[in-house]
């Protein structure tokens, strides 16, 4: 459920060191699993009317509001989205 989405964001955030990207100065394969994944973590909750709120989780959020400006990132967000 949400708590359980919650603790996981909680370890997402424990784990994050990047200033842009998730781990690195540079886009890594965490921010390749992590990008597809918050996007359909989104769509569902729209869905399903969920509050998932990232508020308590800074590096997460500001990961989730930077990541898109990478254009390899953008460029598959816009495939996922296209197919949604």
């Amino acid at each position: 459920g949400i708590k359980d989405l919650q603790q996981i964001f909680a370890l997402f955030e424990h784990y994050m060191t990047g200033e842009v990207y998730a781990v690195a100065n540079t886009l890594s394969l965490a921010d390749c699993a992590m990008a597809p994944m918050f996007f359909y973590v989104r769509f569902f909750a729209q869905k399903l009317d969920a509050d998932l709120s990232l508020s308590n989780f800074r590096r997460l959020s500001t990961w989730l509001e930077k990541i898109s400006s990478d254009t390899a990132v953008a460029s598959v967000l816009k495939e996922i989205e296209g197919a949604s």
